[in-house]
């Protein structure tokens, strides 16, 4: 009613509207005006973007009340204002001014009730009182001002004690009152809150009385140990805390030792927090020291840093953790020298392992120094390990600049040459094949090995050819290495041994295996070929087709080839995936069509011949023809009307292969269509095959399951 009714068009509609928070609040009291803070979304809960609030959850009233209203609201709300002040009450007052929002800030005599909440209301309502009543005031200093000269204590207030640290800061001398009174029983004593660089507007007497009022809440043993832990972060924000931290880290109890530790690392004097903090990071607050000298690093300069880093990386009777974070200082602080150090670290025979890949990580970071990359070649020889392999597997190319990409491409491939389990293999695969494009050396070598199946290393060389080769680093070179292949597989029976006669074609086999489905395997699951693709593809195909043995390795390359056109938007029943020209003509359509048919029947005849005295892999092969024209869980991509010419052009055909090839199709096509007459036809056509192979399989077809 408020807010779409105009007062001066609807009054009896909008007095009514007023008269029903009249009485709201008169039976609900400040829950009639309360924010719902649960009712917000949780950010940190399991939906990624939580769902948006609904404004009638949430009582704003400056969204809701025209120019003025606020007035004509506060005017019916006075009486319940007035009553529950008198009751010591002042919920209602601070609802009603959260929900007016900035409107209540031109409204005298509720800010003058507000300034009473402040000074009477207890925690935390006195807190969100003050913080409502020194809001975007003008005079918001000299309010906070009046209100610690009329209540002291009110400077605990988060409100106040900002707006006093930070802009008032001569009320900073004024005795404090414990404020007890106004704190629940389960609050612990206040502590001064020296964030956001407050300290640094006070002067050294003012901070000295902050700095004995948080020691004294320290030195006390009855407060909570969070609030004392509070005490010990903030005074850590003083000049001078240094020793005051040092000393809590010494005498002090477990607990506040190591929060004095933690917070030593923002002193403002790292330099001599550094040498305390690395002794402490020996003993039992290690996990607090050793985060803490990060971030003191982060503020000695780089040259004053290296004599104590190199204590920390070299030093006896030092902890693992603070060598690891000093090699990585080390490099993340540009120490002058860091190189060195690292590799005097990196050289040493008794190195900790875990130090001894925080110090890889730090060389690898540091490529500018000619001596960082080349030394970490021993990471793939004497110091390969899981964790290196894997820790060094992790750079990015976008990490280097252009001149030193090569560099690491290679140190890749020698740390992908030795890893050994599964896992570790899989991720240098993935490593290698990101750093590809960058690899420059070594082609000799590997085509040498991948093309030698006697070379026990061989295989993994064929795992960096294979990843090289998808990245378009290498072509035709794959070539020469299935001729190589080829012909140790055809006279690998000569060799002197039994074990060598048995294990080299065998190894010869496996390797044109893989060779094969890298080649055919990306490009069958839909990916589109690049243009150097498909004539590798027919010349690694024809190779194989010479060779008898290697016929199923050859007829996945021609599949791989089959020219399967996918459906034009023009088609009835055409989906995404589709292509063709949108303002293609019914001649340009027909033509399309016409030498779509013409291929594909010709490369299925192809096919076919080779086939002609391997019943068994002409099987194999119609069933995988299948999956070339109907992806799994997805309807053929293929025209239906094209598909039906195909199993026509096929009738000539009296073979074995053509006709399974036929009733592939036709089993594809008719389950696309619903078996309409045509296809039934076309089946019925192939049930009548002389090939009892053929015949049977036409007949295993069910047409009235649709």
């Amino acid at each position: 009613m408020l807010r779409h009714h105009d007062p001066a068009l609807s009054p009896r509609l909008v007095t009514w509207a007023f008269g029903v928070y009249d009485r709201l609040v008169r039976r609900f009291g400040a829950m009639t005006l309360a924010w719902n803070e649960e009712a917000r979304p949780d950010p940190g809960g399991r939906r990624r973007w939580p769902e948006r609030p609904r404004v009638d959850r949430w009582h704003r009233l400056d969204t809701v009340l025209r120019a003025g209203q606020e007035r004509d609201l506060l005017a019916v709300l006075r009486p319940h204002l007035r009553a529950a002040r008198e009751r010591d009450d002042f919920h209602l007052v601070v609802a009603l001014a959260r929900a007016l929002g900035r409107r209540a800030w031109a409204l005298d005599e509720l800010q003058e009730e507000l300034r009473l909440a402040v000074l009477h209301a207890p925690e935390p309502l006195a807190g969100r009182a003050a913080g409502l009543w020194l809001a975007g005031v003008p005079g918001r200093d000299d309010r906070a001002a009046s209100l610690v000269r009329d209540d002291p204590s009110t400077v605990e207030l988060p409100a106040v004690w900002r707006t006093v640290a930070g802009r008032r800061t001569d009320l900073l001398g004024l005795p404090v009152g414990d404020g007890s009174a106004r704190r629940g029983p389960d609050s612990g004593p206040w502590v001064p809150d020296t964030g956001g660089g407050l300290p640094g507007r006070w002067t050294s007497g003012q901070c000295d009385r902050v700095r004995e009022r948080l020691r004294e809440l320290i030195e006390d043993d009855r407060p909570p140990v969070a609030a004392r832990m509070s005490a010990v972060r903030a005074i850590g924000r003083l000049p001078g805390a240094g020793t005051d931290l040092a000393r809590l880290a010494e005498e002090a109890e477990p607990v506040i030792a190591e929060t004095a530790v933690e917070a030593m690392g923002g002193v403002d004097g790292p330099v001599e927090a550094l040498p305390i903090l690395l002794a402490r990071a020996s003993g039992p607050a290690s996990r607090a020291a050793v985060a803490a000298v990060a971030r003191c690093c982060g503020s000695v300069p780089p040259s004053r840093l290296r004599p104590i880093l190199e204590r920390a990386l070299f030093g006896p009777d030092v902890k693992v953790t603070v060598r690891k974070e000093a090699a990585r200082r080390l490099a993340g602080c540009r120490v002058p020298g860091a190189v060195d150090l690292l590799l005097r670290a990196w050289n040493a025979p008794d190195t900790h392992r875990d130090v001894r890949v925080a110090v890889a990580v730090a060389l690898r970071r540091m490529p500018e120094d000619p001596r960082s990359l080349p030394a970490l070649r021993a990471a793939a020889e004497r110091y390969a390990g899981e964790l290196m392999l894997r820790t060094l597997f992790q750079a990015n190319p976008r990490e280097y600049g252009p001149a030193h990409r090569p560099l690491y491409a290679d140190l890749v491939r020698r740390l992908f040459l030795a890893a050994d389990g599964p896992g570790v293999r899989f991720r240098g695969r993935r490593a290698f094949s990101t750093w590809a494009p960058w690899y420059r050396d070594g082609f000799a070598e590997i085509i040498r090995s991948a093309g030698d199946p006697a070379d026990p290393d061989g295989d993994a060389e064929l795992d960096v050819l294979l990843t090289l080769l998808a990245s378009g680093t290498l072509h035709d070179e794959i070539l020469d290495v299935l001729d190589r292949l080829r012909t140790a597989y055809r006279h690998g029976g000569a060799s002197t041994t039994a074990d060598d006669r048995e294990a080299i074609p065998e190894r010869a086999r496996a390797r044109i295996r893989s060779i094969v489905r890298t080649l055919s395997t990306d490009w069958i699951s839909g990916r589109r070929p690049v243009p150097w693709e498909p004539r590798l593809v027919r010349d690694a195909m024809r190779r194989l087709f010479a060779d008898p043995g290697h016929l199923p390795e050859a007829v996945c390359l021609g599949l791989a080839l089959l020219p399967v056109p996918e459906r034009t938007a023009g088609l009835e029943g055409s989906g995404p995936g589709t292509a063709g020209p949108a303002d293609a003509g019914p001649e340009d359509e027909a033509a399309r069509l016409a030498g779509d048919l013409v291929d594909l029947v010709d490369h299925l005849a192809d096919l076919a011949d080779l086939l002609v005295d391997r019943p068994v892999l002409a099987a194999r092969t119609a069933e995988r023809l299948a999956h070339r024209f109907r992806s799994y869980g997805r309807q053929s991509e293929v025209d239906p009307t094209l598909l039906l010419a195909v199993v026509r052009g096929l009738h000539g055909r009296a073979d074995l292969a053509a006709g399974l090839f036929a009733v592939t199709l036709t089993r594809v096509g008719g389950d696309r269509t619903d078996w309409p007459d045509e296809w039934r036809e076309a089946l019925r056509h192939w049930r009548g095959s002389p090939e009892p192979e053929v015949a049977q399989e036409a007949w295993d077809v069910d047409m009235d399951r649709y």
